[in-house]
């Protein structure tokens, strides 16, 4: 949305700022496309506009060239290494996006990022998990999403895209739904899918103090520096609440 007067576009999430754009391919994301979309908001305002992403801080039109640059330089490298037969995991192991590692975040690590890529430039998305999930939530409650969760991934581990994110994407959608009670079982089904992952025990910590359950989001958040002890958002939750105490 442009507003000219003031010289804004708010982007939403088509821009997390100083991270790795999201390009979900179970919901048609596509990495070329994404490319392309960027290029020609560079290309249609003017030089003193502002960006304004879903996360982050603003971009003036200088920062948004340099992500441009970034996105398209990463882009041809798991292009290359696509090319050569590589799978996502084969990539992160060589540290390939290394000079864009300032760019990598909890939300969306190196990794997930090059999988993301990979996946769209390969065609091989699959659904998300959290499709079948938010249609059982809705009908049958969590629990009942949650058995749904553990057969499929028995019975079609091919069929789904099981990754953490897809878990994560769902609790804060039930959070933003004041259905705080169920996003608190979808992020503690993730850590236990997880039980290696900072991110999802920082998310169930959010779900727990939106859920006003205060002594559980801090060790939840504690749990999340036991496997990540720089990770700034759960940093900042255990000394929020612990202030607040």
């Amino acid at each position: 949305v442009y507003f000219v007067d003031s010289g804004v576009v708010c982007m939403g999430d088509l821009l997390f700022s100083n991270s790795f754009p999201a390009v979900f391919v179970a919901y048609g994301g596509n990495a070329d496309q994404y490319l392309e979309t960027i290029e020609a908001l560079i290309e249609r305002f003017p030089s003193d506009v502002r960006f304004v992403p879903g996360h982050g801080r603003d971009y003036s039109l200088g920062e948004l060239k340099e992500y441009y640059r970034m996105v398209a330089s990463a882009i041809d490298l798991i292009k290359g290494g696509t090319a050569d037969g590589k799978s996502p995991q084969e990539m992160a192991a060589e540290s390939i996006l290394k000079d864009w590692e300032e760019w990598s975040t909890p939300q969306i690590t190196s990794e997930m990022w090059i999988t993301q890529i990979y996946e769209s430039l390969a065609n091989q998305g699959k659904a998300s998990i959290a499709e079948p999930l938010t249609h059982t939530i809705m009908e049958k409650g969590v629990h009942a999403a949650i058995e749904l969760y553990y057969k499929l991934k028995k019975t079609q581990p091919d069929a789904y895209n099981f990754d953490e994110y897809e878990l994560n994407m769902l609790g804060y959608q039930l959070l933003w739904r004041d259905m705080n009670e169920a996003a608190v079982e979808v992020h503690k089904l993730n850590t236990q899918a997880y039980p290696d992952s900072a991110n999802p025990y920082d998310s169930l910590a959010d779900a727990y103090e939106a859920s006003g359950e205060l002594e559980l989001a801090i060790e939840a958040y504690e749990k999340a520096l036991e496997r990540d002890p720089k990770m700034p958002s759960a940093i900042e939750g255990l000394k929020r609440l612990k202030t607040d105490k």
